[in-house]
């Protein structure tokens, strides 16, 4: 008997000793299992990496472990995803079909809490009894995948035969699938660093192309094919608005090409489109199709249940506080968005509409330029042609009028004929008049050889006192002005200076005329001066006329241009005297400047330089000292 103690006493130490052997064995091989998953986790950042040695860990160390599968969370959707799994068909596992709704993973990942189940083939829990059977799945326990609290995926194990799994198991489960936790968590934190790294320097490409264009095709088919690639949708559309309302697709990304029979418009008061409109703000909806709130269109809700892409979001693009346009996203049903994401769409349609909008006040300008340019051209076409015109004219009716002054100068010296008194006067004034019509004439040619650019300048050396007294006696003996008294004052030595005396002589004689033109009582003032800094002759012509209105002083030099250009106007002439003296000063490389006072008279004041005006340059033809920006402002 106490052999047989002895002996029971030994054995069942022995049977102990074994058992706590298994036991240590058991925990040492656990604990390299976690030691190679711990390994992993800090030698990688790549998800799929980690969980498969995670899988192949669990199935050397729970040999009775037939299959393992993971699902993470989508928070877009709301939706454990697969992600992936062992021993299993991985396209068959992942097929959308069988994955819609609540499953055993469900349950896990909503009790956040492991979860076992002896026969999943006949559970009513089971969503997809027909898999289990067909791939002799019996057995399953699910644990969650947490980290601070948040439910992150879960980790399921099935098994081919009946088990019963005991705390140890799950425990030794729920530890690997804490180790997955971390995995997952510096996985998806990771990725949300590399994603913001690739959102910002997509961001930044697009920023820098779209200012390398001002094309407005090219900037929308630049701004979808981004937005589609950083956020991996399906497609992605730009609309802008058109006058009525309705918004028309300028460009398109991916699967939506064809995506109604309304070529690209969309009408007011429909699709996702008239909400976000209506509203002012960014709208998305997970399922287009059963959203209430959306008016679709047959061929709009055609397009949606061929294509599947019912997941919409539409972001406004707006310049200087009006909506020009809209971008929108197209995905698979269920697809949501974070508000961080939403943000980033609005910051790509930020920039895109400033871009476009560069681009259409670019496109207004150039089509205005270009209006202008032909405006530009059919003016200077009528221009030519007027100045053709006036060409033409002027010699035609210069020739008979040079007759008519030859016959009228003989009739009234009496060369073919005696003449009594008062046909002396009558053709006196005849000859006057045509006298004042070749004058206009010559005028007007001169005017038309300015605008062509066809004047030539010549230099010769003037005598200024013989220069000013035969200018002097041109106005002697002129008729009709008895009441109006000319005053000449200059130097009785005055120094030669080099110019061209004929255009000098236009430039004087078209101010004094002029002024005599409208004075009609008072006196008219001539006065000459040289200027030895700079070295400048000045020649003023003043009256005590009528005077130039302010709103007309700035236009008077222009050709054409009268005070009263009526048909009843009191004074003569065609309005290209000043026209003629301001041109012919600026050649002469001189300045004019004008002071004037209605009621009471003007002034002309006028510099040209004494040296060679031929030999003046361009670069040379500027403002003369003495000529402030008041006086120069009638220019």
């Amino acid at each position: 008997t106490e052999l047989l103690e002895a002996l029971g006493t030994i054995f069942g130490t022995a049977a102990a000793n074994a058992q706590l052997f298994e036991e240590t064995q058991t925990n040492l091989n656990r604990i390299e299992a976690l030691r190679q998953i711990d390994q992993a986790i800090n030698s990688s950042l790549d998800l799929s990496e980690v969980l498969d040695v995670l899988l192949e860990r669990i199935e050397i160390f729970l040999p009775y472990a037939s299959a393992t599968t993971v699902r993470l969370i989508d928070k877009q959707s709301g939706t454990l995803a697969p992600i992936t799994c062992r021993n299993l068909d991985a396209d068959e596992w992942k097929t959308e079909g069988w994955n819609i709704g609540r499953g055993t993973p469900n349950i896990v990942f909503e009790s956040g809490k492991p979860v076992a189940i002896l026969d999943v083939q006949s559970d009513r829990r089971a969503r997809n009894p027909d898999f289990f059977r067909k791939n002799g799945l019996i057995s399953y326990l699910g644990v969650p995948f947490v980290v601070h609290g948040e439910t992150l995926g879960v980790l399921s194990l099935y098994t081919k035969e009946r088990h019963v799994f005991s705390e140890q198991e799950i425990d030794f489960l729920v530890t690997l699938a804490g180790q997955g936790s971390i995995a997952v968590m510096n996985s998806q934190l990771y990725e949300q660093a590399e994603r913001r790294r690739r959102e910002a320097e997509e961001l930044a490409r697009l920023a820098q192309s779209l200012t390398e264009t001002l094309d407005t095709a090219a900037i929308s088919e630049r701004i979808v094919a981004s937005v589609r690639k950083i956020f991996t949708v399906r497609g992605s559309t730009l609309r802008v608005k058109e006058a009525g309302g309705s918004f028309r697709s300028v460009a398109s990304s991916g699967e939506i090409a064809s995506s109604n029979s309304s070529g690209g418009i969309v009408a007011a008061g429909l699709g996702l489109t008239s909400r976000a409109v209506d509203q002012e703000d960014t709208i998305w909806s997970a399922d287009i199709l059963s959203d209430p709130d959306v008016v679709l269109s047959e061929p709009m809700r055609d397009y949606h249940l061929r294509s599947g892409n019912s997941s919409v979001i539409v972001v406004l693009l707006r310049a200087h506080e009006k909506t020009i346009g809209t971008l929108t996203l197209f995905d698979k049903k269920g697809r949501g968005y974070t508000d961080g994401e939403v943000g980033l769409l609005q910051t790509f349609a930020d920039q895109g509409a400033l871009a476009l909008e560069n681009a259409r006040l670019f496109e207004d300008a150039k089509r205005k330029m270009e209006e202008l340019e032909q405006s530009t051209a059919e003016l200077e076409r009528a221009n030519r042609a007027k100045d053709e015109f006036l060409g033409v004219m002027s010699h035609e009716l210069r020739t008979p009028l040079n007759v008519v002054l030859g016959y009228c100068a003989m009739l009234k010296e009496g060369m073919l004929g005696e003449v009594n008194q008062k046909q002396e006067e009558a053709l006196g004034k005849v000859l006057a008049r045509t006298q004042d019509q070749i004058r206009m004439i010559n005028s007007i040619l001169q005017a038309i050889q300015i605008r062509a650019g066809t004047v030539k300048v010549t230099s010769e050396e003037i005598n200024l006192n013989e220069f000013l007294d035969k200018v002097k006696s041109d106005y002697e003996l002129r008729p009709n002005q008895e009441d109006v008294a000319m005053h000449w004052t200059h130097p009785s030595e005055s120094p030669a200076i080099r110019t061209d005396g004929d255009k000098l002589n236009h430039i004087l004689h078209n101010l004094i005329d002029n002024a005599i033109k409208f004075t009609e009582k008072g006196r008219i003032k001539i006065a000459v001066q040289h200027l030895d800094n700079p070295n400048v002759v000045e020649f003023e012509v003043g009256d005590t006329g009528i005077g130039i209105p302010e709103s007309m002083r700035g236009d008077i030099f222009e050709m054409f241009r009268q005070l009263d250009s009526s048909e009843s106007r009191p004074f003569e002439g065609i309005g290209v005297g000043l026209y003629i003296v301001k041109k012919y000063t600026e050649i002469l490389g001189g300045r004019i400047k004008l002071e004037s006072e209605e009621g009471k008279g003007s002034t002309f004041v006028v510099r040209i330089p004494s040296d060679d005006p031929a030999e003046r340059s361009a670069e040379q033809a500027s403002p003369l000292p003495g000529l402030d920006s008041h006086h120069l402002e009638a220019l």
